[in-house]
């Protein structure tokens, strides 16, 4: 037979193999600890996410569960009742600004709210002035006139 020389392991060598086969199960070991570490890195992160997640289910029981949308008292046509009425529609502007950002969305609150003689005047107020071309501010002088006035016409703008 012939001698080896050098550095190449025999793979036929029991102890070559033996040693091999150790340095293997010690990096297999070391990676077994990696991963153990990780799962429990892991573990620990969905824990903590759990309690996030109750606390904010806390937090957000806590507060009251968003309510329907509020509207003012029913409008007539009273001339006494309308100053009240505009502050109660001006309270709900202010107390949900993301609800009422627009004309159009301030004007249809107060339309829903009108009853009888008030509401035939919106009607016809609305015939010839589309409410999607009408300011708030000038809604609420035609308004506040027809209110004052104490009568309801056909056409507001006579």
């Amino acid at each position: 037979m012939t001698e080896r020389t050098g550095h190449t392991p025999d793979p036929a060598d029991p102890e070559g193999l033996r040693y091999a086969v150790k340095q293997q199960g010690i990096a297999l070991g070391r990676q077994a600890d990696a991963l153990s570490q990780v799962a429990s890195a892991q573990q620990e992160l969905f824990q903590r996410l759990d309690g996030l997640t109750q606390s904010l289910m806390d937090l957000t029981g806590q507060m009251a569960p968003p309510a329907a949308p509020l509207s003012p008292e029913p409008f007539h046509g009273d001339v006494e009742a309308c100053g009240g009425f505009l502050l109660q529609c001006r309270l709900l502007f202010q107390q949900a600004p993301r609800y009422y950002n627009s004309d159009l969305s301030k004007i249809t609150l107060i339309i829903n709210s009108l009853r009888y003689k008030a509401l035939q005047w919106a009607q016809a107020f609305l015939t010839t002035n589309p409410v999607t071309h009408l300011s708030y501010e000038h809604f609420i002088e035609e308004f506040k006139l027809n209110t004052k006035n104490g009568y309801y016409t056909k056409n507001s703008s006579q």
